[in-house]
């Protein structure tokens, strides 16, 4: 009888030992859909699995690939316990998923000529503006007397400043840097920090996995305190305004 409980006391422990080491899958979608990333993709996946390691040296996580009909669908199914992704936090999304706090930014900024003092949507009054979207049309069409340009692209938009047809456009994050530090490095900076709250997460089920959502910021957060955080966003070749927001 001594022999059996001891058995089923040694079976508990190690259920328990087991349970602490127990991998999250994490689910991730390397065309970052619906982001219109043009060759950034393979960036965003490289930051975010090395960030994913750096996290997993702390808490047990394992990184699946998957694609975009099914990220969070599955999700719901149990086939993974969270997924990395640019899926919006608004507040009829929250009544389904939890949010981590953002790991890499990516809303739209302000891009100006270097010798403009722009830095906020205010100061677009009376100007004239480039946007690429109905939806950073909305950031500023209630900002008195500006004047919105519609684009298609990009480039054109960022050449129309230079050559004084446009103040300023609105372009993402990831793009507004490349050119900047680029192409137009001694005619255009990026002058302002995102206006929206576009990011990458980690999302769970809605009040399904909170004790990983907890954890997952403490460890960026760690990450960010640390330094190593820095060292990858450099590695990457990604924006340095987005650990100061």
């Amino acid at each position: 009888m001594l022999r059996k409980i001891s058995t089923l006391l040694l079976l508990a422990l190690l259920c328990c030992c087991g349970s602490k080491n127990h991998q999250q899958r994490v689910a991730l979608d390397p065309s970052w859909y619906p982001l219109d990333l043009e060759d950034k993709n393979a960036q965003l996946v490289g930051f975010s699995t090395e960030i994913l390691q750096k996290i997993s040296e702390k808490l047990p996580l394992a990184k699946i690939i998957t694609d975009a009909h099914y990220l969070l669908e599955d999700l719901f199914q149990g086939k993974y316990e969270a997924v990395l992704s640019s899926f919006p936090p608004y507040n009829f999304n929250k009544d389904r998923f939890d949010f981590s706090e953002s790991y890499l930014m990516l809303g739209p900024v302000i891009v100006v000529n270097k010798s403009s003092d722009i830095s906020s949507i205010k100061q677009l009054k009376g100007k004239a503006i480039g946007v690429l979207s109905d939806a950073n049309a909305l950031l500023v069409e209630l900002v008195p007397n500006v004047l919105i340009h519609q684009y298609t692209s990009k480039a054109q938009a960022l050449e129309d400043i230079t050559s004084g047809v446009l103040d300023a456009a609105l372009i993402d994050i990831l793009s507004a840097y490349a050119y900047c530090e680029d192409l137009y490095q001694d005619k255009l900076k990026v002058g302002s920090l995102p206006l929206t709250n576009e990011a990458l997460r980690l999302i769970t089920a809605r009040d399904k996995n909170g004790s990983l959502i907890k954890a997952f910021n403490k460890e960026i957060h760690r990450l960010k305190q640390s330094g190593e955080y820095q060292k990858i966003i450099d590695k990457w070749g990604l924006p340095q305004k987005e650990i100061k927001k």
